[in-house]
């Protein structure tokens, strides 16, 4: 989400990132930035909707506040997509799980990507189990 008062940015910003365009994504910041505006976590999550890696990785590099959100929602949005690589890459990029419960809700019931079991759970002590 963008600064209050300014829903026409933050709908346009969350647009390009949930299209994955990385230079336009970049080039909406850069240029809100001046008006006061800061990334924040919903940003991530659009991003995550979208699958682009490249873009993940910039907004958490670029702007770690994308990443205080409560719950598990950018690995719910990646869970929505037809690839396990936005998954991956906010494991990778250490983006905060969140409660264990609603990533494994998240992946065993809306989850297009084909699950096997134990692939999620990598490192983890739960495993996510197909109905």
């Amino acid at each position: 989400m963008w600064a209050a008062g300014n829903p026409g940015a933050m709908y346009v910003v969350h647009t390009a990132a949930q299209r994955g365009d990385l230079a336009l994504v970049q080039y909406l910041v850069q240029e809100l930035q001046h008006l006061g505006c800061q990334v924040e976590a919903e940003t991530l999550e659009y991003a995550a909707q979208g699958g682009c890696e490249a873009l993940l990785e910039w907004l958490v590099k670029e702007h770690p506040a994308c990443c205080c959100f409560e719950g598990a929602s950018p690995y719910v949005a990646a869970a929505m997509t037809s690839s396990r690589s936005p998954l991956v890459a906010l494991r990778r990029l250490g983006v905060p799980w969140g409660p264990q419960d609603t990533v494994a809700r998240a992946v065993g019931v809306h989850c297009t990507v084909p699950v096997r079991t134990g692939w999620w759970s990598r490192g983890r002590r739960w495993a996510v189990r197909r109905r």
